[in-house]
């Protein structure tokens, strides 16, 4: 089961986006439900909130082994409910590509972050709606486009807008570890990711790549696409700006405690038992509002209470994480290439970068 994809980067004569490759990713249904849990909107919500969103999705996802992964039933739904559903959509969707792509273990979602105080700009522009680190320390901006709309390619006001969106931002800060990622630097890197159907309805993404001109460039990938999504069908041209201004300031250990928040409510309200997956013991929970399990790396989850511990005093009611030890312990205990060798090994299960792992429910 995977998710078709086609990569751009820069532009041809400072006119069209240039095709850089295309691929697929792994797609599952307990990999979309992760997703959607933790990335249908903004990560700082009720429980039930996170429920919701998650069913915002899974009814109009179809992920089945051995078959083609197709949006459905989109027929059904209203003009407003579209767009609702059209949003969530882009947002789980471009989770599952920057992990599987690029390696980003969290991806942090900043929308409303500056309203309440965790995240200062200096013009106060538009902000993207991720930030997330890779591998060899690259961050991303990233804007994320969805629509339940058949076409072979997204309209150009969507990228447009979308490219232009992070185009504005050269640097973030980050107040936790004093580094600052910046395009002149080569560590900072603007993506929109565009998640829509083709006319087959299968589920199809465009990704838009900016970088510095005189940074490497992204990793090649299989030319896989069908004539489907031919090079020459992609309608796109795009008048190129002078890149922003803009700089985010913001604490990686103040996302970190928001991304896990509902991640550890659930385990912390409910009865968690220790099981042991390929040498790692993780914390999980029935949760039948999923129909799944779903848990926790048991040392990430030590980590995060141990920095809930810490700052127990503080007033404003969000913990700062650890971020960097959370991350050294997720390359240590999963390493580049355990999650991968669990998903591919064994049936039922997903294991994420983040340590967060879903399986099915098994029924009594």
């Amino acid at each position: 089961m995977t998710i078709k994809y086609r990569n751009y980067h820069g532009w041809r004569n400072d006119r069209n986006f240039c095709r850089n490759c295309s691929g697929e990713i792994p797609i599952s249904l307990e990999s979309l439900k992760k997703s959607a849990f933790i990335y249908g909107g903004q990560q700082d919500v009720p429980t039930e909130i996170a429920f919701w969103k998650e069913n915002n999705i899974l009814p109009f996802s179809q992920v089945n082994k051995n078959q083609p992964s197709l949006f459905k039933n989109f027929e059904y739904l209203e003009s407003t409910e579209k767009g609702m559903v059209a949003f969530y959509i882009g947002m789980a969707f471009a989770q599952l590509h920057m992990s599987e792509v690029y390696g980003v273990k969290q991806l942090f979602h900043l929308r409303n972050l500056r309203d309440w105080g965790m995240l200062e700009t200096r013009n106060g522009t538009r902000i993207p709606d991720f930030w997330g680190k890779g591998e060899n320390n690259q961050s991303y901006v990233v804007e994320a486009k969805g629509t339940t709309q058949p076409q072979n390619f997204m309209q150009l006001t969507t990228l447009g807008d979308a490219v232009r969106q992070v185009q504005a931002v050269v640097a973030v800060e980050d107040t936790k570890t004093n580094h600052t990622y910046s395009m002149k630097k080569c560590d900072l890197k603007q993506v929109v990711i565009g998640t829509h159907r083709c006319r087959r309805n299968e589920i199809t993404q465009q990704v838009i790549v900016l970088a510095n001109s005189n940074c490497p460039q992204i990793p090649e990938c299989a030319e896989s696409m069908d004539n489907d999504l031919s090079r020459s069908n992609f309608p796109i041209e795009y008048e190129r700006e002078e890149l922003g201004e803009e700089v985010l300031k913001l604490d990686s250990g103040v996302l970190m405690s928001l991304y896990y928040k509902n991640v550890l409510e659930l385990i912390e309200t409910r009865r968690p038992q220790k099981t042991s997956i390929s040498e790692n013991v993780f914390l999980m929970v029935d949760v039948p509002e999923m129909n799944c399990r779903l848990g926790l790396l048991e040392e990430v989850y030590m980590e995060l209470k141990e920095s809930e511990d810490k700052n127990s005093g503080i007033s404003v009611g969000y913990k700062w994480a650890n971020a960097l030890k959370i991350n050294q312990i997720l390359d240590e205990k999963l390493g580049k290439n355990e999650a991968h060798k669990v998903n591919a090994e064994t049936r039922g299960i997903h294991l994420a970068s983040d340590g967060v792992i879903i399986m099915e429910l098994k029924k009594d």
